[in-house]
């Protein structure tokens, strides 16, 4: 059952004020869709999901207790300004989101701090 079809039936049951809530409540949120895509024809700076990210020259591949962290995403925020959702964030820079994959680490113990980490940055795209 999806959203709407569950928002449908708790109107049919009488329970219109419950649906009204659930869907304010609802996350606002962006969905990407993927398409397979030869790294080499990807343009510099583009979005991309895994593959090799288009990092500024001085920025250098995090690591965390000595291993690299694995890349997970590259997002040109200007590809995704257009999107009410995105307004709030700048329009000309991009994130990178790398993760630790193989420890599984969640965050909750202090000592998975540093076991992912988001690049923002800005940067002529000559230097990337």
């Amino acid at each position: 059952m999806d959203r709407r079809q569950f928002i449908d039936r708790l109107k049919a049951a009488g329970m219109e004020t419950a649906a009204l809530a659930i869907e304010q409540l609802r996350p606002t949120c962006l969905r990407f869709d993927t398409i397979p895509a030869n790294e080499a024809e990807i343009p510099i700076g583009a979005s991309k999901l895994c593959g090799i990210p288009d990092l500024p020259r001085e920025i250098e591949w995090p690591f965390w207790n000595g291993q690299p962290l694995d890349f997970l995403l590259q997002l040109n925020l200007n590809e995704i300004s257009q999107y009410s959702v995105c307004k709030p964030l700048p329009e000309s820079r991009s994130l990178c989101f790398f993760y630790q994959a193989g420890v599984s680490s969640w965050g909750f113990d202090p000592k998975d701090r540093g076991s992912w980490r988001v690049l923002y940055f800005q940067s002529p795209m000559d230097a990337l």
